[in-house]
C-alpha cells in the first residue's frame, strides 16, 4: 500500500534583481515526494531569520506579525 507525505517549510530566497538585504519569504509545499515553491509576497532579513524553525527571530512588532501571518497560512 502506498504512503502519503505532506511537509510544509519556510525559507528565504534571494530574488536576482534584490538591491537591499531582504530576501523573500517562501513556501515549500511537498506531497507524496513532489514539490512546489510559493513566494508569500514577504521580505524579512538573514540575520533575523531562523532556518531550522523557518520563523523569524525576535519579538518586536514586525517579527509578530510575520510569524502570526506564517501560522494563519499553515493552518
Amino acid at each position: 500500500m502506498l504512503e502519503n507525505s505532506f511537509g510544509m517549510f519556510y525559507y528565504l530566497k534571494h530574488s536576482k534583481n534584490q538591491k537591499n538585504g531582504n530576501k523573500y519569504v517562501y513556501l515549500r509545499i511537498t506531497v507524496n515526494g513532489e514539490r512546489r515553491d510559493i513566494s508569500i509576497k514577504r521580505q524579512w532579513t538573514e540575520e533575523q531569520w531562523n532556518p531550522q524553525l523557518g520563523r523569524a527571530i525576535g519579538y518586536n512588532e514586525s517579527a509578530i506579525e510575520l510569524n502570526s501571518y506564517l501560522e494563519i497560512i499553515a493552518y
